[in-house]
């Protein structure tokens, strides 16, 4: 629910977020808990085919070298993505941000991302905010730039999803993105990763006037 991706039933997933943004507009201090349960559970069929499944779709590495090349090829690529997945899902703080983005159903990158934006220090802070390379107090106190990696605020660390979402110096900035781009818009994977609001995130950036204030 949180980071849907390409999976079938997403029109019941785009319902549920739906319904949630119009409960949250109604009353914004109810608690909303969702919880997942697997319908084929202790399900002695199903146990059953879903490993069947499982064992067919499992690359055979046993195999003698004497098998046709296709089929070498089809297990080095095979075991190069494998690789590749464990090293996506198991990366640092930072990679788990885009990790994120990237799940996000309307995610997009490189110029379709880019390439709606004007200036050059957009392209920089979009960047930055992804990557979490940039000039909030977290990043520059990892790198002992400054003494502490709290907000000025003094509601916790300045990082990014504090500046995006919570920061109180820029609630009113913040109002009005979230009128721009909707309660399911307030998240850092669609705030960062969706092209068609991309601009609305520009937006509130400047009026902060949080990155001006570090390159001044």
């Amino acid at each position: 629910m949180e980071s849907p991706k390409q999976q079938s039933g997403q029109y019941i997933i785009k319902e549920i977020l739906d319904i949630i943004d119009r409960a949250y507009a109604t009353e914004p201090t109810c608690n909303i808990h969702i919880e997942w349960v697997p319908g084929h559970k202790n399900i002695d069929g199903n146990e059953r085919a879903d490993e069947a499944a499982k064992a067919a779709a499992a690359p055979n590495i046993a195999t003698p070298t004497t098998r046709m090349r296709s089929a070498q090829k089809r297990s080095i690529q095979s075991a190069m993505r494998t690789k590749w997945e464990t090293d996506w899902k198991t990366g640092s703080k930072n990679a788990k941000r885009l990790r994120n983005i990237s799940r996000h159903p309307d995610a997009t990158t490189g110029l379709k991302l880019y390439g709606t934006l004007r200036e050059r220090k957009h392209v920089v802070w979009i960047s930055q905010l992804r990557t979490g390379h940039c000039h909030l107090n977290e990043y520059l106190h990892r790198f002992k730039i400054i003494e502490t990696p709290e907000c000025e605020c003094g509601a916790g660390k300045e990082t990014v999803e504090h500046f995006l979402l919570n920061c109180e110096l820029y609630d009113e900035e913040r109002d009005k993105l979230r009128r721009k781009v909707g309660v399911q818009g307030m998240r850092t994977s669609v705030l960062l990763g969706d092209n068609t609001i991309i601009k609305e995130t520009i937006k509130y950036i400047e009026n902060t006037g949080r990155f001006k204030l570090q390159q001044g």
